[in-house]
């Protein structure tokens, strides 16, 4: 499957990620603990802006994360 994937990782839903992620870990501490990465939030121009889709770029665990959810939205 050929995609664009312009705006993906701006759009990617929490709720649903983390439920992809407990399909297979179930260490409540680790999904506690991406759940919290995911939900830190926008600065911009001195303002904070909670988001509850979407990851924080250049984050090292966006990739995998992105690889996870494309699995279970689009693969199954």
């Amino acid at each position: 499957m050929d995609m664009d994937i312009e705006k993906f990782f701006d759009a990617i839903d929490h709720k649903w990620m983390i439920e992809f992620l407990r399909h297979r870990i179930s260490d409540t501490s680790i999904l506690r603990l991406i759940a919290r990465f995911l939900n830190a939030g926008i600065m911009a121009e001195g303002k904070y802006y909670q988001s509850n889709k979407g990851t924080p770029q250049g984050g090292n665990l966006i990739p995998l994360l992105a690889n996870i959810y494309v699995h279970y939205a689009l693969d199954l």
